[in-house]
């Protein structure tokens, strides 16, 4: 879920804040604000970026997260912010850099701009060092792998996941200290979500939350458990809005009511070991299944289903490729997954309402044999459906055939709902 390893949690305030709209970030980033919906339509221009040396997991994570145009539309309303000092280091490293890569695609600007947006989004950049990210490069390595490392070359590979999850976390823990801030200078608003209205970003354990009895379908009842950070409205922020769901995970044991726990998730991990995972709608119907569990209950076997009770805007999937041997080394499963471009979340994965459908918008693939080695390269979809390869410092449009040749590798998938009103 969104929660931030507690040595990188809350930014700390202090220095000189040189510019930044506190009302409009006060309900840019509540997550129950409307602001999704009337920001400006972008285009994310790949740009090839400079490999420090290990540093590929970088780029390909910032490809990925750029292609989101929920989140690059949120950046390039920020442009020409400075946050206070030390405040917001990762989201003012995205505003910075999104000024080189992120384009108005709005009716309006294309036409002052005398272009369209096939020709945008085709168009293309040249290659530059991510610099507005080597301070939290070393910070995240330094939490990851130890310290002792002082510059971007030194720094070690990375797992792309974790660091999609650091950047996300980040990014959520800042936006609720620059709301709060907001919110104790100019005032809580219209809008609920985010720090309450006396301006304070309420701390929460991460622990469960009380028990009770619901009441489910043909009357059925279970004891459900809430994680803490689901009830919270303080805990909220644009980005979890974007990215967060809740899975609901029920253990049932005969004679006994169905034990319930709901939690927040911003990956879903999805297993392809198996020969019937041909692809991730099949590893999605597995996710779901009934697990059993012969040693959980001396009343019998015991089963558990993991479901979707929210699902997030963005659902960003990871494949399980690795596995680990009795020495603690990593081995990779290379089979390949079918990554559909429309993959459609069916209702034995969800706990109520209809199927969804979501759209492919980028993937992350990892070439290698482990993860402590190996090469990491993105695949991201523009506005006008085109896919385009990102490779560190090169970036080349990529056809349906080559893309299905790569997907042995393919170890992140994004994904974005459609047909969904914001």
């Amino acid at each position: 879920g969104i929660s931030p390893p507690a040595a990188a949690k809350v930014p700390a305030w202090g220095g000189r804040s040189e510019s930044w709209d506190k009302r409009k970030c006060r309900d840019l980033f509540a997550a129950d604000s409307p602001g999704l919906a009337t920001l400006a339509p972008t285009e994310y221009v790949p740009h090839g970026l400079y490999n420090y040396g290990n540093t590929c997991f970088l780029n390909s994570v910032l490809h990925a997260i750029l292609a989101c145009r929920d989140v690059r539309n949120v950046f390039f309303e920020l442009d020409g912010c400075r946050f206070p000092d030390k405040a917001a280091p990762v989201l003012q490293g995205f505003v910075d850099f999104s000024r080189s890569v992120v384009v108005g695609a709005s009716v309006e600007e294309l036409a002052r701009r005398g272009t369209s947006l096939p020709s945008v989004s085709g168009s293309r950049g040249a290659s530059f060092y991510p610099t507005p990210f080597e301070k939290i490069l070393e910070r995240f390595c330094a939490m990851t792998s130890g310290p002792g490392y002082t510059t971007p070359q030194s720094l070690p590979q990375q797992d792309a996941q974790e660091f999609l999850l650091h950047a996300l976390d980040q990014l959520h823990e800042e936006m609720i200290a620059l709301r709060a801030k907001a919110v104790e200078e100019c005032g809580p608003g219209g809008h609920l979500g985010g720090p309450s209205a006396d301006g304070a970003a309420p701390e929460i354990s991460g622990g469960l939350g009380d028990e009770w009895e619901e009441v489910g379908r043909n009357n059925k009842s279970s004891v459900t458990r809430r994680h803490d950070g689901v009830l919270d409205e303080g805990r909220k922020s644009r980005i979890s809005s974007i990215f967060g769901g809740l899975l609901r995970s029920t253990v049932r044991v005969g004679g006994s009511k169905p034990s319930v726990c709901i939690e927040p998730f911003t990956v879903l991990q999805l297993g392809i070991a198996s020969e019937e995972a041909t692809g991730l709608r099949e590893a999605l119907r597995m996710f779901s299944a009934p697990d059993y569990l012969d040693d959980y209950s001396k009343e019998g076997v015991a089963s558990k289903t993991v479901q979707i009770e929210e699902p997030p805007l963005v659902l960003v999937i990871q494949l399980l490729r690795f596995t680990y041997t009795s020495d603690g080394r990593s081995a990779k499963i290379t089979k390949p997954c079918e990554i559909e471009e429309d993959l459609v979340v069916g209702r034995d994965t969800l706990v109520a309402g209809p199927p969804l459908e979501y759209e492919l918008f980028a993937t992350v693939s990892h070439h290698g044999n482990n993860l402590q080695s190996g090469h990491y390269t993105a695949c991201v979809r523009d506005l006008s459906g085109r896919w385009h390869c990102c490779d560190d410092d090169e970036i080349w449009e990529v056809g349906q055939e080559e893309r299905e040749e790569g997907s042995c590798d393919v170890y992140l998938a994004l994904y974005r709902q459609t047909n969904v009103t914001l």
